[in-house]
């Protein structure tokens, strides 16, 4: 790839917030892939998105924050949720 291919990429952002525990998520996507950054428990909120936007999630980032460490490892973990199609 390019620099000037990378000028024509676009890149998915979406925030998820969860107002009751201040925690914030985030996928990003680009070129079909998608990154899942320190998820929340509901891991169907990601799967429809990521859906929804033609992306396939690859990658998950996280517990970033080590106040949310003991939500995230125990609840995320990729094979308890479908592979993504």
């Amino acid at each position: 790839m390019t620099l000037a291919d990378t000028a024509s990429a676009t890149m998915y952002f979406e925030q998820f917030y969860l107002g009751c525990l201040a925690h914030a998520s985030y996928l990003l996507g680009s070129e079909g892939e998608a990154a899942v950054v320190d998820p929340q428990r509901d891991v169907e909120i990601y799967l429809k998105a990521a859906q929804e936007h033609g992306l396939k999630i690859r990658h998950i980032f996280g517990p970033t924050c080590m106040r949310i460490s003991y939500r995230a490892t125990r609840s995320w973990r990729p094979a308890r949720v479908r592979p993504s199609t």
